[in-house]
């Protein structure tokens, strides 16, 4: 399906272009050859995402972080070295693998994330544990003009996520990004609603934004 945003920026490249510059040309049926490809009329979904302003000092963006995530992070940055080695992609891959009990994304996806780390577009956060040294958590970000988003993480241990969002926004604002997109607040669903829940705890605005889908 064709996605598209109308409200969030995603690095400023979208948001000055209207929805119907993407999808006007969908409105219609397209008729082709049987076997081809019939393009039905866009679905539009309104959800919110979580956008956090990195501009300003790591003492007023601390301010802006949920209280009981300050001993959470202090905790795990006792326990554990956060780093940002795009070297540590391949353990990332492990730890989501894990995590996830099966590989769900493609190893082409992968090799796409490490290109993007090697040509400065992204940022790999990784928790190592100072006890046995080895990778216990991750955090990916994409970068691109002033803009990141949230796009992957996953922890073998309790209590991570918190430091290495915390520590992933930090190098982003050393690399001058001005924003950071913790990703889709929505959710119908308990678990969906945590997860949201959890992203409110960084701080930032909720910002509206128009997803433009074509089903075949």
């Amino acid at each position: 399906p064709l996605v598209m945003s109308e409200s969030s920026t995603y690095g400023g490249q979208i948001a000055a272009a209207p929805l119907d510059h993407f999808i006007g040309p969908l409105r219609h049926r397209i008729i082709g050859r049987p076997g081809d490809v019939i393009w039905s009329a866009p679905v539009l979904q309104q959800l919110t995402t979580r956008v956090v302003q990195i501009s300003s000092t790591k003492d007023e963006m601390w301010k802006t972080v949920r209280r009981s995530y300050h001993s959470l992070i202090h905790r795990a940055e006792e326990s554990y070295e956060i780093v940002t080695d795009p070297a540590l992609i391949e353990n990332a891959k492990g730890i989501h693998i894990v995590s996830s009990g099966r590989q769900t994304r493609s190893d082409g996806t992968w090799a796409m994330q490490e290109k993007w780390l090697k040509e400065n577009r992204a940022v790999l956060v990784s928790a190592i544990s100072k006890k046995t040294g080895d990778v216990k958590g991750f955090a990916y970000f994409i970068a691109w003009k002033g803009w990141a988003y949230y796009f992957s993480s996953a922890c073998l241990d309790e209590n991570l996520a918190h430091a290495l969002i915390w520590n992933g926004m930090m190098r982003l604002k050393e690399m001058g990004i001005r924003s950071v997109e913790l990703g889709h607040e929505t959710a119908d669903d308990e678990k969906g609603k945590g997860i949201a829940f959890f992203k409110t705890g960084f701080g930032g605005e909720s910002w509206p934004v128009t997803i433009a889908g074509v089903r075949a």
